[in-house]
């Protein structure tokens, strides 16, 4: 431990002795840098050079006892010689801003940014030093020596708190690793009594936090508008009250950040009092770093003297429309990321020109249905997103001024008109996106669709390119019409007292943290169940929530036992890892009332959630999955009996899978 202290010393040693020679020429460094900014070498660059220098002269000058060895710093990692299983450096600072705190006495901080040269270095230490009015900053990093990293540089902002207590007033100079500041006190910074008054900002606590984010262009242009032509909105536009468009205030993937804007963090609930300001940068990334926890107010000031030039004319469209400021409460050591700002420009992006749809054609092809085919069965009030892929089959290029309209039948909640997605030129295809939420009756629906151009003009399928494209569902019975009111009976598998557990060679239930634990050791395994010592049941509503284990494809299937006049004897109704169910019939033969049938609303593969219900009324069997009815049959093989659950393997090795809680009503008559 010792050895370790004494290298670790001997590094911040060398680090300030460099330090102060480069102090002492400071004038000659400073013209080598303006120097060298007339060729536009990068930042980095410059600042690589810079320390080179000081380390050349620092070898010439110091003592021999801190300048033996051969050791050079990794590659792109300016700094010193490595010390034991670290090399220590100084960090490339780029810039400073000084920040006066308001409050008395008065608290000032030096804001360092620049940019570490890899994922591997970070920051060390922080040595502070005051000459008279000169404050002096040694920055130091450090890398572990055998570290492999990519060369990918790593933004830094570091406050660091500079001790002005009891300073007359005056000008004072901030040095950090060479880049230079300064701030003015206006009167003598001197408590008046013994014991300081209570400070304004917040109190400093034993983990540091930070808030970051960012500042992004919400896209949005209009094409038309003007001389009776209709204005048609580009994607990310949505429509606002009183007529008009604007962006949609969520960022999407092709949306840039904004740089060089200034980010404001005060003190207390909005709109705060000062306490620090950021820049962005050139990915409209922002943060506030080594921050104590209280409570702060993020925000942004349009009309600025810094924003003002680069925003306006606009507006807000995150967090809110036409509001920039967020409120927050920071524990300690918090990480609080995802506080962004969305600015939409008046006038910007501009609109893709209109081209001269008089001299093309515009006819789209239908080429599958990639979600919700015809007749595919959802619950009353489910929302469903349908997506078609369509072909330009004309002669006119397609673009965000193209449009999806409701055209005929039930528009089922959608929004029209919906702008394509990009630029779609003839031949090409497209995924056509629309979100749905099905009436709540029971019944058959179809919403019928066209493509509007730029120009207003509606278009579709089929020779003349007249004929619309469709969604087409069958809204069915769910667990939710039936009216059960409470459970005649409910497990939440705390225990087994209720069960018979399985324990076969190839085939094994236990009960743990609150499931029904069924594994399948044998891939082609049969079905095997347990039953309940519930009692019999002749009509009744089942309910049962399955959950798949992390591996589950195919024929893995779990599932119920019902009305089973004796363990090996019942009705079966499976759920396949596929997405399919099947309903048998077992009395030592195997009688198929419903063969393996695909369904949507089975959630299919591993780590799924699915409620299995089952009505037995008489001669009906109603079938649900997920509270969507799949079908409906006669059939009274048996007409009594107990219920259990089964499970079976028909690929997977080990297969799992967990049973979360059952309810059962006992139907009256």
């Amino acid at each position: 431990m010792g050895n370790h202290l004494q290298k670790e010393n001997s590094a911040k040693e060398l680090i300030l002795a460099f330090r102060r020679l480069i102090w002492s020429i400071n004038f000659p460094i400073m013209i080598i840098k303006e120097e060298v900014r007339m060729f536009m070498m990068p930042k980095k660059q410059i600042g690589y050079l810079i320390l080179i220098l000081a380390l050349f002269l620092a070898g010439c000058t110091l003592p021999a006892s801190q300048t033996g060895g051969t050791a050079s710093p990794s590659p792109g990692t300016p700094g010193l010689p490595p010390q034991g299983d670290v090399i220590a450096g100084l960090a490339v600072v780029e810039t400073i801003d000084i920040m006066i705190l308001e409050s008395f006495p008065v608290q000032v901080q030096a804001v360092a940014r620049g940019n570490l040269p890899d994922g591997c270095t970070t920051l060390d230490e922080t040595m502070v030093e005051r000459a008279g009015n000169l404050f002096r900053v040694t920055l130091t990093t450090q890398r572990p020596a055998d570290a492999v990293c990519t060369d990918a540089l790593v933004p830094f902002d570091h406050v660091i708190p500079l001790d002005v207590l009891g300073l007359p007033a005056g000008e004072y100079q901030v040095d950090v690793n060479g880049i230079t500041g300064s701030f003015t006190l206006q009167v003598d910074n001197i408590l008046p009594g013994d014991q300081p008054p209570a400070s304004e900002t917040p109190q400093e606590t034993s983990g540091q936090s930070s808030i970051s984010g960012g500042v992004w262009h919400d896209l949005c242009a209009i094409a038309g508008g003007e001389g009776g032509e209709p204005a048609v909105p580009s994607a990310g536009c949505v429509q606002i009250e009183g007529g008009g468009f604007q962006a949609n205030g969520v960022r999407e993937d092709n949306e840039p950040g904004l740089e060089d804007i200034e980010v404001s963090l005060g003190q207390g609930a909005c709109p705060g009092s000062g306490f620090r300001t950021v820049r962005t940068d050139g990915q409209g990334r922002y943060q506030f770093s080594e921050l104590p926890a209280g409570t702060y107010c993020v925000s942004i000031q349009a009309d600025s003297l810094v924003n003002g030039p680069i925003l306006i004319p606009g507006g807000w469209t995150a967090p809110e429309p036409d509001k920039a400021e967020v409120q927050v409460t920071l524990t300690d050591q918090q990480a609080l990321s995802g506080i962004d700002f969305g600015w939409d420009y008046q006038f910007l992006p501009e609109p893709e020109a209109v081209q001269d749809e008089s001299a093309c054609t515009n006819k789209v092809a239908f080429v599958e249905d990639m979600t919700f085919p015809d007749d595919t069965t959802v619950s009353g009030g489910q929302e469903f997103e349908k997506i078609w892929k369509l072909r330009n089959d004309g002669t006119c290029t397609w673009n965000t001024a193209y449009a999806l309209v409701f055209s005929d039948g039930d528009q089922m909640g959608a929004a029209s008109p919906q702008a394509l997605p990009g630029v779609v030129t003839p031949g090409d295809e497209v995924e056509a996106k629309i979100k749905f939420t099905a009436p709540a009756k029971a019944g058959t629906y179809r919403s019928e669709w066209l493509i509007r151009s730029a120009m207003g003009a509606e278009f579709g399928i089929g020779r003349n390119a007249s004929s619309p494209f469709w969604v087409q569902i069958q809204v069915v019975e769910s667990t939710a019409d039936l009216g059960l009111g409470e459970p005649t009976f409910t497990d939440s598998f705390n225990n087994a007292n209720r069960w018979f557990l399985v324990d076969s060679g190839n085939t094994r239930f236990t009960v743990e943290d609150g499931s029904l634990v069924m594994k399948s050791f044998s891939p082609g395994s049969f079905d095997e169940w347990g039953i309940s010592n519930y009692g019999v049941a002749s009509d009744f509503f089942i309910e049962t929530t399955f959950r798949t284990g992390d591996e589950c494809s195919g024929l893995d299937r779990y599932g119920l036992l019902l009305r089973s006049p004796d363990p090996n004897e019942g009705y079966v109704f499976a759920f396949s890892c596929d997405g399919r169910y099947r309903l048998y019939a077992w009395d030592g033969t195997y009688t198929g009332l419903v063969e393996w049938t695909s369904n949507s609303n089975i959630k299919r593969g591993p780590e799924a959630t699915n409620k299995m219900g089952v009505l037995m009324e008489g001669r009906t069997i109603k079938l649900y999955a997920n509270g969507t009815l799949l079908v409906e049959l006669e059939n009274q093989k048996f007409d009594s009996g107990s219920f259990g659950i089964f499970v079976a393997s028909g690929n997977t090795p080990n297969f799992t899978a967990y049973a979360d809680d059952l309810s059962l009503w006992e139907l009256e008559d």
